[in-house]
């Protein structure tokens, strides 16, 4: 069994990692909240010393401009994406908790680290807001996401738009 170090790369909070076409990608947040960037490598071990490129910068006003949290890079039907928790501030709601709503990036090029990315906006639901819960968590087979607190299935009609949610015992 292979043991990897703890942290895995310094500075990286939400690590998530991808194999793709024989390489692995790596997207964290960063601690200045402020930007995505990915790393390429052949190898797991190769992702640590990886150049990190950056693929999208926080805009200074709207609803992504404060702390971009917890990537995710995703191949889907041939193109990429990155979803990743945002808000338009850094001030608290009345019960006390941050105000991130999920949001999302399209690559169309082959390459995530020198393709353009576009803005996709905000990931829209039919009945509840995507509301403090990791980036979706995907099953290939079925192209769904999973919410955290409460958890809840939606299948993704696109890849910005979830269909109705499913919870337990409903």
């Amino acid at each position: 069994m292979q043991t990897w170090p703890n942290p895995f790369i310094e500075q990286r909070a939400d690590p998530y990692i991808l194999h793709h076409e024989g390489q692995y990608y790596f997207i964290a947040s960063v601690p200045e909240y402020d930007r995505l960037e990915i790393r390429r490598a052949d190898s797991l071990e190769g992702l640590r010393s990886a150049d990190e490129v950056v693929v999208w910068r926080k805009p200074d006003t709207g609803p992504m401009s404060q702390l971009i949290w917890a990537p995710e890079l995703h191949w889907i039907d041939g193109k990429w994406y990155i979803y990743f928790a945002a808000t338009h501030t850094q001030a608290l709601d009345k019960l006390g908790m941050f105000q991130h709503r999920m949001f999302a990036l399209e690559c169309s090029d082959s390459d995530p680290l020198t393709g353009t990315w576009v803005e996709k906006g905000q990931i829209q639901t039919r009945s509840i807001p995507l509301r403090w819960m990791r980036p979706p968590l995907f099953t290939r087979e079925n192209a769904g996401i999973c919410g955290r607190k409460k958890p809840r299935i939606s299948p993704v009609t696109r890849t910005c738009t979830c269909a109705k949610w499913k919870t337990r015992g409903r």
